[in-house]
């Protein structure tokens, strides 16, 4: 089963095509959707709007990363650089530059919510509906809530287990990584990835701490 999003919001502002050809709908894991199938989904989507959107590499590295891209300010002019009228243009070039690139990362966020949202199954659905923050995720169209929900949903990090026991699973999950036949880096990727699961949840690792209690010491 496929799915294309049809959400006439994705085509308010600039090039943004909202429709991802051949998107399978995602399962959750109890209607047999598997980690792997989520990763494609996210990497499908990904691929269509680092290509197909205005700005599209910024929501292309949220979308890989989980965090939003940090979009570096235009620099002050001197006096003496503002006094030479080619430099100055660029200048104004460059700055409204940054203030399209900086309206567009707000629009495709939102967008990409409605993209993600209309691509999952209603079990899922359901399930992202029932978490806490969702009204105000829904609202806002907050992607990063929910990209970050969605994992939590496909990984089957269980919220109505006490913290402390799903914390260990996370750590056993990540101690039984294997790279098997992918590559170092698509192995390192995937170890980051649990990594930050396993921070976002409230775990830590010894050395983490006590580089921490160091670096406030100094």
């Amino acid at each position: 089963m496929t799915t294309e999003s049809t959400s006439t919001s994705a085509n308010t502002v600039g090039a943004r095509a909202a429709v991802v050809r051949n998107l399978k709908t995602l399962s959750a894991p109890e209607e047999g959707g598997t980690k792997k199938e989520y990763e494609d989904f996210l990497e499908k989507i990904q691929s269509h709007v680092t290509i197909g959107w205005d700005f599209g590499k910024d929501i292309g590295h949220l979308l890989k990363n989980m965090e939003d891209p940090v979009i570096p300010e235009p620099k002050d002019m001197t006096e003496d650089e503002e006094k030479v009228k080619w430099k100055k243009r660029l200048w104004d070039q460059e700055v409204n530059r940054y203030g399209t690139r900086c309206v567009a990362l707000v629009k495709n966020k939102g967008a990409l919510y409605t993209v993600v949202m209309d691509g999952v199954s209603e079990i899922i659905k359901s399930k992202l509906k029932s978490k806490t923050g969702h009204s105000a995720a829904d609202k806002e169209g907050d992607s990063l809530w929910l990209l970050g929900s969605l994992e939590d949903i496909m990984i089957n990090f269980e919220e109505v287990k006490p913290k402390i026991l799903v914390i260990d699973d996370q750590m056993e999950r990540i101690m039984r990584l294997k790279q098997g036949e992918s590559t170092n880096e698509d192995f390192l990727e995937q170890v980051v990835q649990e990594l930050k699961v396993y921070g976002k949840h409230g775990g830590d690792f010894l050395w983490e701490t006590h580089r921490r209690l160091s670096l406030a010491n100094v």
